[in-house]
C-alpha cells in the first residue's frame, strides 16, 4: 500500500510539474458567472427541445403528402391515418423531460403537437396543443411508452376507414372530434439528432439525420429525400439486399468449407445493384413528387449543391454503392421530361415498373416499434 500510495503522488506532481510547463492563454477575460451559465444551459436546454419539436412538425408537415400520394406503391404497408401526430414528455430524451414540461407544457398525458394543413384531423378541427383524451370508447394511455400504445388503438380503431372519435381537451373544455381517415403509406416520419447530411429507409421507417434537415434549404428538397426514402421502402430495396446478402453468405460457406478461406462474398453480394437501387428510388420518388403536385423543376439542383459539399461525389466511381452526382442530376432530368410527357398525353402518374420482378420481392416484417417522435 506505501508503495501505490508513494507511486500515485509521484505521478500527480509530475502532471503539475507538466500542467505548469504547458502554454495557457496571455488574456484577462472576465469571470462567468456560476449562476448565469446554469441559466444559460436552462435557456440553451428549451432551445433544443423548441427545435426537435420544429424540425419534426417540418418532416410530418412535408412528408404527410408523399406518404398519401405515394400509396399506389405501397402495396402491402399502409393504413388509415388522421394527419394528427402526438407525443408526451416521454417521447424526449431522459435529460430534456423535465424541459419538455416547462417549455413545451408536456406532460404524462399525450398532447398534439403537429396537425397537418388539410389533413383529416385539421378539417376536423384537432388543433396544436391539444390533450388526448379518448378515441372512440378507448381510454388514451398515459405515461412511458404511451405514444406506441396509442398509435395501435388508432390503427385498430380506424381500421377499413371507418370513422374515429377524439376525445381532446383544450383550455379545460372537453370536446369530441368526429374524423374520416384517409389512406397513407405506413412509414413512420423520424428525424434523428446527428449531423451528418444524410437519410435513410429501413423497410419499415423513413429517417433522416439533422444534417440532412439542415441541408435541405426548402420544403421542395426536403419531399425529394423523403420521397428518394419512401421510394426505397416501397420498391422493397431493403428486404432485395438482405436476400442477396443471405444468397453471398450461403456461397461463403461453401467456399470457406472448400479451402478455409472467407472471400466476404456476402459483403459483395449485399452491395449487389446497390448503385441500381438508388437510381431506381430517385426515379420512382419523382413520380411521387408529381403525384402530389409539386413543382419539379429545380429539384435535380439538389445535385449540384451536394456534389458541391462533397466533391469526390462528382467522380463515377465503380465501387461506390451510389451513383454520381452528375449522373443522378441529368437521371433526374430525364425523369421531369417523361413525366412531363406522361402528363400531356393524360396518362396516370405512375413509373414504368416491372410489376412480375416487383411482386416476387418479400414484404418487411412488420417492425416490433416505431421509432417516431409521435404519429
Amino acid at each position: 500500500m506505501k508503495y501505490i500510495s508513494a507511486r500515485l503522488i509521484l505521478t500527480t506532481i509530475s502532471i503539475i510539474i507538466i500542467i505548469s510547463g504547458c502554454a495557457g492563454p496571455t488574456t484577462k477575460r472576465p469571470e462567468t458567472d456560476d449562476a448565469a451559465v446554469a441559466l444559460e444551459a436552462q435557456k440553451q436546454r428549451e432551445f433544443a427541445v423548441h427545435e426537435a419539436l420544429k424540425n419534426q412538425q417540418r418532416l410530418n408537415t412535408v412528408g404527410w403528402p408523399i406518404l398519401v400520394e405515394g400509396v399506389p406503391m405501397c402495396k402491402d404497408k399502409n393504413r388509415w391515418a388522421t394527419g394528427a401526430y402526438f407525443a408526451n414528455k416521454f417521447d424526449f430524451a431522459k435529460e430534456m423531460q423535465d424541459t419538455a414540461i416547462s417549455a413545451l407544457h408536456m406532460s404524462d398525458v399525450l398532447q398534439v403537437h403537429t396537425v397537418v394543413k388539410n389533413s383529416p384531423a385539421d378539417v376536423a378541427g384537432v388543433k396544436e396543443g391539444d390533450l388526448i383524451i379518448r378515441v372512440n370508447d378507448k381510454e388514451a394511455p398515459v405515461g412511458e411508452g404511451a405514444s406506441g400504445k396509442l398509435s395501435e388503438i388508432i390503427k385498430e380503431e380506424l381500421k377499413d376507414g371507418k370513422n374515429v372519435k377524439f376525445t381532446v381537451r383544450h383550455d379545460g373544455i372537453q370536446e369530441v372530434r368526429n374524423i374520416t381517415p384517409v389512406k397513407i403509406c405506413d412509414y413512420p416520419l423520424v428525424v434523428l439528432n446527428q449531423d451528418d447530411v444524410n437519410a435513410y429507409a429501413d423497410g419499415n421507417n423513413i429517417i433522416v439525420f439533422q444534417g440532412m434537415m439542415d441541408f435541405a434549404r426548402t420544403d421542395q428538397e426536403l419531399s425529394m429525400v423523403v420521397a428518394h426514402e419512401l421510394a426505397h421502402n416501397s420498391m422493397r430495396h431493403i428486404e432485395a439486399k438482405k436476400k442477396n446478402y443471405y444468397i453471398g453468405f450461403l456461397f461463403d460457406v461453401i467456399v470457406i468449407g472448400f479451402t478455409g478461406v472467407d472471400f466476404g462474398i456476402r459483403n459483395a453480394a449485399a452491395q449487389a445493384y446497390s448503385k441500381e437501387f438508388e437510381a431506381e428510388a430517385d426515379y420512382v420518388g419523382m413520380y411521387i413528387l408529381a403525384r402530389e403536385g409539386i413543382d419539379l423543376d429545380g429539384v435535380p439542383e439538389f445535385w449540384r449543391r451536394m456534389g458541391a459539399r462533397n466533391p469526390k461525389s462528382i467522380e463515377d466511381n465503380y465501387l461506390a454503392s451510389h451513383p454520381s452526382t452528375p449522373e443522378r442530376f441529368v437521371s433526374l432530368e430525364e425523369s421531369i421530361k417523361e413525366i412531363k410527357q406522361k402528363e400531356a398525353n393524360g396518362e396516370e402518374l405512375m413509373p414504368n415498373i416491372d410489376e412480375a420482378a416487383w411482386s416476387k420481392r418479400e414484404a418487411p416484417p412488420p417492425a416490433p416499434s416505431s421509432l417516431s417522435f409521435g404519429k
